[in-house]
């Protein structure tokens, strides 16, 4: 595993690359990395690949996220994060499975307890490669936190 946090050309960055060969049942190899980086304004985006090669198996997943946002200080109560994310799976289970996930949100800090509140809406989409879908499945996640 490799990974770097640092700034570049006023850019805060955060990047990450790993791979395992994993000896025994399986001889599972996986790699995967990412990058994220967050500019002074506040405008974020990221973006992530990983694969999986299982031997003896058609099944070899991969996946891929991109996601873009925002983080400000709106108000009194901390910083309020917005974003927007895809995640896009294929051959996780089964070979020629695909599933599509969008995601759109907002956090808010909560400094003066040391917590968040969140509110964020995804929907996903799952084809299992044998001819059965499962289209528009929505839910809204409310978050609280607190931290002691």
């Amino acid at each position: 595993k490799l990974t770097y946090a640092g700034t570049l050309s006023g850019l805060s960055v955060k990047a990450a690359i790993g791979h395992t060969n994993a000896e025994g049942a399986g001889n599972d190899e996986s790699t995967s990395g990412g990058i994220a980086v967050k500019h002074a304004s506040g405008l974020n985006a990221r973006v992530s690949y990983g694969k999986t090669d299982t031997s003896n198996s058609d099944i070899d997943a991969q996946y891929q996220a991109f996601g873009l946002g925002y983080a400000g200080k709106f108000n009194s109560l901390g910083q309020t994060d917005i974003y927007a994310v895809v995640h896009e799976t294929e051959d996780s289970v089964l070979d020629g499975d695909d599933a599509d996930e969008i995601s759109v949100g907002i956090r808010q800090a909560l400094d003066g307890i040391g917590g968040a509140m969140g509110l964020a809406y995804t929907q996903v989409s799952y084809d299992d490669g044998l001819g059965t879908d499962f289209n528009d499945i929505d839910m809204i996640y409310f978050e609280t936190s607190i931290n002691f």
